[in-house]
């Protein structure tokens, strides 16, 4: 299993967006706070979760985050621009691994992996990764890379 860690490189990540940081995502400190910074994360998972294919292959279902760890590698801070960079690197029976790369105009300033369960939107319990996510996943991912 791979980490964002492992991906120096910006070409590790095939989905992209990018985020404007708003001085409301600031603390006392003048830098952006965590919070900000896991609500960016959210936005490329989301970004991910939109994107045509997958979007219809987990029509009907729930994703939840189970865990989030962030490695916060430099200060941030604002005005300025965050490009969250998002690749899968493990699927498992009912999870997947999202691992991603934060980037301001200083570089990557932080990196973060999701562990993220599919979970039957009905009966509020985790089901098997649907074939048709798994091969999207497969297709698109960087598992079993460094």
């Amino acid at each position: 299993m791979s980490s964002p860690a492992e991906f120096p490189e910006r070409s590790a990540y095939p989905f992209w967006i990018d985020e404007s940081i708003r001085n409301a995502d600031t603390d006392q400190f003048q830098h952006v706070n965590n919070a900000a910074i896991a609500s960016y994360c959210e936005a490329g998972r989301m970004a991910l979760f939109s994107e045509s294919s997958l979007r219809e292959a987990i029509a009907g279902l729930n994703v939840v985050v189970v865990k989030l760890t962030i490695q916060f590698e430099r200060e941030l801070f604002y005005p300025g621009t965050v490009r969250v960079g998002t690749c899968v690197t493990a699927v498992g029976n009912t999870s997947f691994q999202v691992s991603q790369g934060l980037y301001g105009f200083q570089g990557r300033f932080a990196t973060s992996e999701a562990t993220c369960v599919v979970m039957d939107r009905a009966e509020h319990k985790p089901i098997r990764v649907p074939d048709a996510v798994r091969a999207l996943f497969t297709q698109h991912a960087r598992i079993g890379q460094s």
